[in-house]
């Protein structure tokens, strides 16, 4: 009956030509084994959930603003504009982006995630009715059911976090979340490490469970404009990548942060729905505002998240990821994680917008310690935002783009130079070489001055 009831509200006729439940060999001999798989009754707990996770849960992302506090020298490009992303003190802060209302107060525009990441609730909705999947998104959900299907071990696991008695370090924090939480949530959970110039590096994981933590180099950016390490990456990848090269442009990068510094400020708006479709702007306006009160966490958070899209941008630029002509996003949502909260920032280095949660931090964790099952969808879609990150319709995408106002303010030559000497510094740390040369000899002097490195000639 819960099925039929299911099925009538949302519209969505059932398909079996390719169905979750059953996996091609190719899955069941690559991706998960026997003792992974999902009973029965279970799955239909996990879909229940995924409904009402549908029908009631969104968050909402404001629009940012970058303001450089500086003259910047548009004619010469090749003087460096480097920032690392634990400068606090720089050239550039992030405001909301407001505009004037008609009555004399000012409105600041969000838009909602289920617009940001349609394609992965349109991807839920035909999990749930037994509908038809692309193979990545099959692998990406078979991911899911292996996580929800395990919780109940991780969130034991995870108990560590809420023990006030313990003292832990941001780079421990970092290490349980990695390995009983979000790798978890990987089709291949060994795909991730953690910044191997973190002070106080675990051998093993924190919770006492002896698992070894994965360390490597976490460098994105460039030299002209943002640049330093991420606290860890993980690749979504369909492939192991202790065994083939994984795809740089669809990592996902989180960074780590004290509780006291999580705390963010937010816009009160309306709850008007909007529907994905061309007629809609999808685009919300709200009246009060507060400011953020950790200004250090949110400058660091955007230049990661800059930095992030100005090289999967490049990724664009080159003819990956479908080329200029594709429709597709160059959205890298860079999430800040303390023990008990998360917060999204995403910038589109394509059309020069950039967005941040603006409810304030939202939570891991239920009152009683166990997981929120929204939190864990959430950062699904996150780590998964090469295949759900969707593109905005026209009257929203016009009405947001540019909206940052970093290019503007560089200069596109100046801009594009920053695109086009962008970098993803990523490898497993084993030994002290890399199997390549970057391509900007400041790049190699940002990571030389944090660890003597060899470069393989």
């Amino acid at each position: 009956m819960a099925l039929l009831l299911r099925s009538a509200i949302l519209g969505v006729h059932r398909k079996y030509s390719f169905c979750i439940r059953h996996p091609t060999r190719f899955f069941e001999r690559n991706f998960v084994s026997s003792r992974d798989r999902i009973s029965r009754a279970k799955q239909e707990i996990l879909k229940e959930n995924l409904f009402y996770y549908i029908e009631t849960h969104s968050f909402k992302l404001g629009l940012i603003e970058a303001l450089g506090c500086f003259g910047i020298d548009r004619q010469s490009v090749s003087l460096p504009l480097s920032e690392n992303f634990n400068e606090h003190c720089g050239n550039w802060r992030f405001i909301w982006h407001r505009i004037p209302g008609s009555d004399g107060h000012y409105l600041y525009k969000n838009i909602s995630s289920s617009i940001l990441f349609a394609k992965g609730y349109q991807a839920l909705n035909s999990y749930i009715n037994d509908g038809r999947l692309e193979p990545d998104t099959a692998i990406a959900l078979l991911a899911l059911e292996r996580f929800f299907n395990e919780k109940g071990h991780h969130e034991e696991c995870l108990e560590k976090l809420h023990d006030a008695k313990e003292e832990l370090t941001e780079i421990q924090v970092a290490a349980i979340l990695a390995e009983h939480l979000l790798s978890r949530l990987l089709p291949y959970p060994s795909n991730y490490y953690l910044n191997r110039f973190s002070r106080g590096k675990p051998n093993e994981c924190p919770c006492g469970c002896g698992v070894p933590v994965q360390f490597g180099f976490t460098h994105l950016g460039c030299p002209q404009l943002f640049q330093g390490e991420m606290d860890f990456v993980l690749f979504p990848d369909n492939k192991d990548m202790s065994m083939v090269e994984v795809d740089n442009t669809a990592s996902a990068v989180f960074n780590v942060v004290r509780d006291s510094q999580q705390k963010t400020g937010y816009i009160d708006c309306d709850d008007r729905d909007f529907e994905l479709n061309e007629d809609s702007s999808a685009i919300e306006e709200g009246e009060e505002f507060s400011d953020f009160d950790a200004e250090e966490t949110l400058r660091q958070t955007c230049k990661q998240a800059i930095a992030a899209s100005i090289c999967k941008y490049k990724g664009l630029m080159n003819g990956k990821l479908g080329g200029l002509n594709s429709s597709k996003l160059c959205v890298v949502p860079v999430c800040s994680l303390s023990r008990n909260s998360y917060d999204i920032t995403a910038y589109d280095a394509r059309h020069d917008f950039l967005l941040k949660a603006c409810q304030g931090s939202m939570k891991v964790f239920e009152e009683d310690n166990s997981l929120k099952f929204a939190a864990m969808v959430d950062l699904w879609l996150m780590i998964n935002h090469n295949k759900f990150c969707t593109a905005m319709p026209p009257r929203a995408l016009n009405s947001i783009k540019g909206t940052c106002k970093l290019v503007p303010q560089l200069g596109e030559e100046r801009f594009m130079s920053a695109v086009r000497n962008s970098t993803w510094l990523y490898q497993a740390s084993i030994g002290k070489k890399f199997d390549y040369l970057p391509t900007d000899p400041s790049i190699t002097k940002c990571v030389n001055e944090q660890l003597g490195i060899t470069w393989r000639d």
